[in-house]
This record gives C-alpha cells, structure tokens and sequence, in this order.
C-alpha cells in the first residue's frame, strides 16, 4: 500500500479548495448574472409603465383643456370644431393608453386604480357628449349651462391619474432599494467567498 506523502495530502486539498472555491465564485456569478437580466426586465417593465402613466395624464388634462377652449371658442365655429376634435382626439388616445397601462400593471392596488381611472373617465367622456349637445343645441352661445353638465366630473379621474402616476414611481423606487440591498448582498457574498478561496 503506498502512503502518499504529506505534500502530496497537502496539494490536493489546496487543489479541491481551490475547485470548490471557483465552483461557488462561478455559482454566485451565474445567480447575479440571473438577477440582472431579472433586474433589467423589471426595470423595462417600470419604465413603460411610468412612461405610459405620464403620457395618459397629460392627454387627460389636455383634454380638458380642450374642452375650455371649446367653450371659449363657441362662436366662432372653425374654431370650436378644431378644439371640440382635439377633445376627441384625446379621447381616443386616453382610451388606447389606458388599455395598455392596465395590461402592464403587475400591482393589484395600482391596476384597481386604473380601472377606477377608466371607469371615471368613460363617465366624463359621456357627460362630454351630452355638453356638447347641450352647448350646440344654445348656438354655442350658452357655455355656463354646458360647462354645469360636467361641473367637477373631472376632480375624481384627475386624482386617479395623478395617484397613478405617483404609485407607479414610489412601487419602482422601493424595488430599486429593494434590490440595490440585494445586489449589495450578493457582491459581498461573492467578494468573502474569493477572499476565503485565495486565503484558505
């Protein structure tokens, strides 16, 4: 029976510490590289949502916007067309957005809001029409009586964008935190695992 020596015993410890070590380094690389391609699709994800919710809350206050100035603009009917198809215009593009954002959101509490934000809106929209129809049917001289139609019916959706906006920037932040703890975690793990592998 040959007994190896103790340099031999020696060498292939510090040879299978070594190939454990490189085993776990490697191990713990591959889950941050995981993480990161994680990280990157959330990222994306919040981005098109933020971006989505932005752009839905500037059509919405252009459109009430366009409204004013439909009103405003009464007698002189080029005019109020341009503004009244600009309203409508707007109209389309809340609608088209806010399908697309409540199929991004992955929050519940943020998607409800969404919905309540649609629900409101398709309320104003219809209190809209009927204004106009009430406006028109005035010779578009009685504004005051049009504008009571929808009298504060934007105060509640104006609110849900802007709490939707708001809600979307806070979730990303605290995933940010979230994860900027995780990753510091990870890269110390892997930096004591090195330091242990060249050490021991």
């Amino acid at each position: 029976m040959k007994v190896f020596s103790i340099k031999t015993k020696v060498n292939a410890l510090t040879s299978l510490c070594l190939v454990v070590g490189l085993t776990g380094i490697l191990a713990l690389l591959s889950w941050i590289q995981v993480d990161l391609k994680r990280d990157q699709a959330m990222l994306t994800s919040y981005m098109w949502q933020t971006e989505l919710a932005r752009v839905l809350q500037a059509h919405f206050k252009m459109e009430i916007l366009d409204w004013k100035d439909a009103l405003l603009s009464g007698r002189d009917a080029e005019a109020f067309e341009k503004h009244r198809e600009a309203l409508l215009d707007q109209e389309r593009l809340i609608q088209e957005s806010g399908k697309v954002l409540s199929g991004l959101l992955t929050q519940p509490s943020i998607r409800a809001k969404a919905d309540e934000f649609m629900k409101a809106y398709e309320e104003l929209s219809g209190r809209y029409r009927e204004a106009f129809r009430v406006f028109e049917q005035s010779g578009r001289l009685d504004y005051q009586s049009a504008d009571r139609t929808v009298a504060e019916m934007d105060g509640r959706p104006t609110e849900l964008i802007d709490e939707i906006v708001g809600s979307i920037e806070d979730d990303f932040d605290r995933y940010k935190t979230f994860r900027a703890a995780v990753l510091f975690n990870e890269q110390r793990d892997t930096a004591l695992a090195a330091l242990i592998m060249f050490l021991g």
